[in-house]
């Protein structure tokens, strides 16, 4: 619920005041719940292009495997992953600029758009994740040949935890702590679109220890009552299907899109792309730190009242990945989380076909 104030001292400004709930998920990532209360304050600078100061303060929780918190916020004892599932505060006070130039805020044939964002988490704005980040958003547009678009799109964005968060999460010596809704995520219908979303960027492979020593008993050492940890994941006997890739977002994002949009026959049109990306962590050396892709794909666009009806189907390079593989393993009565010792060769992408990423969607990818 929100309550707005138009020519809140000035013709040019509008204060915004509001409660709200929500619940949020990232497809096999996590599930964020929150709610809370925001306050803004927007000054249009000049003709389309506002500028405004908010501060947000929310009660969140954050449901997700032990694999998620193990993995991003370095810490698999459980009782400090009880604590992070516990409610705890995401206060960030953020400051947001826009412009838009464009002749259509649904399918631009020309112009440019932008937006930017400063936000910081702190004590100072009783939030227990702390950090500091940073993103900048931009897309271009010009008319090509006599009823063509060509367009392009920049996404650029920085994240730094800082030191207090641990200790004010309850999880002192956990390192750097940032809540999933703050990391960076790349890949899907709006991104990078070889892949699936949110699967372009670091990532881990996570199988049960059960299925593990199954698939390993090729390997005498793998047998049970011995450390699962010294299991080969490369056996023959398991496929890539059995391992499950898991995102772990990143510190840092950088993106490009370019794309050409002609007409094909009444409401109907098509599209050529390149799209690039770049995903790096920089919280746990011991672990992926980037990853970058360029995929190129084709689409069709049906025009609607509600917005163009998106089809798009992209080529995912073709590579092996050498990934780390976490499983799991009963130590003194308690299930925890352990590296196995051995990566694993990883390449689930084998011929063209399985190279194809499709993706349907309503709106232009940018």
């Amino acid at each position: 619920m929100e309550v707005r104030q138009p020519w809140w001292g000035s013709p040019h400004n509008e204060a915004a005041a509001s409660i709200f709930a929500h619940r949020r998920s990232a497809p096999g990532i996590f599930v964020d719940r929150g709610y809370g209360t925001s306050l803004t304050f927007t000054r249009n600078v000049t003709f389309r292009a506002p500028a405004s100061a908010n501060y947000r303060f929310e009660i969140s929780q954050v449901e997700a495997g032990d694999v998620y918190f193990c993995i991003n916020y370095g810490v698999c004892d459980q009782p400090t992953l009880h604590a992070l599932r516990d409610k705890q505060r995401l206060s960030p006070f953020t400051i947001n600029m826009q412009i838009d130039r464009t002749n259509d805020p649904l399918g631009p044939s020309r112009g440019v758009r932008g937006s930017a964002d400063l936000e910081h988490a702190s004590a100072f704005t009783i939030s227990d994740f702390r950090y500091n980040r940073a993103t900048l958003d931009a897309a271009a547009f010009m008319p090509f040949r006599s009823r063509g678009v060509l367009g392009g799109h920049v996404r650029t964005g920085w994240v730094n935890a800082l030191e207090s968060s641990g200790a004010a999460l309850g999880a002192a010596g956990a390192g750097d702590i940032l809540h999933p809704r703050k990391r960076f995520y790349a890949g899907g219908s709006r991104s990078v679109r070889g892949f699936g979303e949110n699967q372009l960027g670091p990532r881990v492979l996570t199988i049960s220890g059960a299925q593990l020593r199954a698939k390993d008993s090729l390997n005498a050492p793998c047998h049970s009552g011995v450390d699962v940890t010294v299991c080969n994941p490369n056996v023959a006997g398991l496929a890539n299907r059995d391992f499950e890739p898991r995102a772990l977002g990143g510190n840092i994002v950088v993106e490009a899109n370019a794309e050409i949009r002609f007409p094909v026959w009444k409401d109907l049109s098509g599209a050529a792309f390149i799209d690039a990306g770049y995903v790096s962590q920089r919280i746990n050396s011991a672990l992926p730190r980037s990853k970058a892709a360029v995929t190129p794909g084709v689409g069709i666009r049906y025009l609607t009242r509600v917005g163009p009806v998106r089809v798009d189907l992209a080529l995912s390079p073709s590579r092996n990945e050498l990934l780390p593989v976490v499983t799991e393993q009963l130590i003194n009565g308690e299930v925890k989380l352990v590296n196995v010792k051995e990566s694993r060769r990883y390449a689930p992408a084998k011929g063209l076909l399985n190279r194809m990423q499709l993706h349907l969607s309503i709106g232009e990818a940018f």
